[in-house]
């Protein structure tokens, strides 16, 4: 053998040894055999708290999913909606636990901050609800089964001026994500024909709210647009503005089909503006029946559990693909189109946003209606 031959020889050697090392060393990928391996899915998501009445339904249903498969093991975090809580959450589900994906139930604050020490550390991070506008685009490790706020307050302010509505008052609580819904509205109603008359906020959790109520009935606005994030705040309100004027139009987001709204007398004949679903069709029946089955109770917030569940199933459905392969289960994400989930039609971009279509509801009955 010459001495080219030998050299040659010997590179191929060394190539063949750092491909069995790394080999070695890297996680299992593609068409996992789920029957080896137990998968750890880390979960941040409010269980205390004004936002816990999201964040319980949102767990029980992730439960729910995968309560038979015991090839996953769901390590759960209270976030509290807190983006220093969810932080620490995160660190210890990360370094601690060794999770293999992260999951921010609800609060766009939180997801902020989690899909950065998610990204830092090779973690892939999915939320069913976050819908803040600022995590659009974000990187290829994020995606979500929701839509920004850009895409809702657009609805909104087409549904608005739909509707006649040429000036309007809005009001929103002071977090991230109605924030956010404020910012887009503002951006996507006014025009020569349509005026915002006053923007009023309120704080988060807040529930004396008559000072900021008198403000914006004292405009005679057509309409009053509300941007909460919880039944604790958007009850008193609506309650404060129907004592002053309860003839004013109130148009709410997506908070407002929460049962603990749609239950109160005061808010019979309010609309909102949410995701397209049909909450008395087949799917969310189904639905409905499993959760029962296992908790022996009604779901509180159906389209937020069937968000979650459907989420569950996309992940899992992701791994019997991919296995522990990063780059596949975000390829998998980004190439949804029309998913036909219990919450509903899913496709995702580009920017790992959910592309959605969004109605006007109407609060009758202590029940919610599409109204278009």
């Amino acid at each position: 053998m010459n001495k080219n031959l030998k050299i040659l020889a010997g590179i191929i050697i060394i190539i063949l040894i750092i491909w069995g090392i790394s080999s070695m060393n890297k996680k299992d990928s593609g068409n996992l055999n789920l029957e080896n391996e137990t998968i750890k899915i880390g979960l941040i998501s409010p269980l205390s708290g004004p936002l816990a009445y999201l964040g319980e339904p949102i767990l029980e249903s992730f439960d729910l999913y995968y309560s038979e498969n015991d090839n996953y093991e769901i390590i759960v975090e209270d976030g509290k909606c807190d983006t220093k809580t969810a932080l620490s959450a995160g660190n210890k589900l990360i370094f601690t636990d060794k999770i293999d994906l992260l999951i921010s139930g609800v609060c766009s604050n939180s997801t902020l901050t989690l899909e950065k020490i998610a990204k830092d550390n090779g973690i892939l991070i999915f939320t069913p609800i976050s819908a803040s506008s600022k995590l659009s685009g974000v990187g290829e490790h994020f995606a979500r089964i929701s839509s920004p706020t850009s895409i809702s307050s657009v609805k909104t302010a087409e549904v608005l001026k739909e509707k006649g509505f040429k000036n309007i008052v809005v009001m929103f609580e002071n977090i991230e994500y109605p924030k956010g819904a404020k910012n887009d509205l503002v951006k996507s109603f006014e025009d020569e024909n349509h005026k915002i008359l006053s923007v009023e906020s309120f704080g988060y959790g807040q529930t004396d709210l008559k000072t900021q109520a008198l403000s914006a009935t004292l405009k005679k606005p057509d309409a009053i647009i509300i941007f909460s994030i919880s039944p604790t705040t958007a009850n008193p309100l609506v309650n404060e503005i129907r004592t002053i004027d309860e003839n004013i139009p109130i148009i709410g987001n997506e908070v407002f089909m929460s049962s603990q709204i749609i239950e109160k007398d005061v808010n019979q004949g309010v609309n909102f503006i949410s995701y397209h679903h049909d909450a008395e069709g087949q799917k969310f029946s189904e639905f409905k029946n499993l959760f029962f089955k296992k908790y022996e109770k009604q779901i509180q917030q159906i389209y937020y559990g069937a968000a979650a569940y459907d989420l569950a199933n996309l992940v899992d459905l992701s791994f019997k693909k991919c296995g522990l392969d990063n780059e596949c289960i975000s390829d998998y994400f980004y190439s949804l189109e029309n998913f036909d989930g219990v919450s509903g039609k899913i496709s995702i971009n580009e920017d790992g946003d959910a592309e959605r279509d969004f109605s006007l509801f109407k609060i009758e009955d202590k029940k919610y209606k599409l109204v278009q």
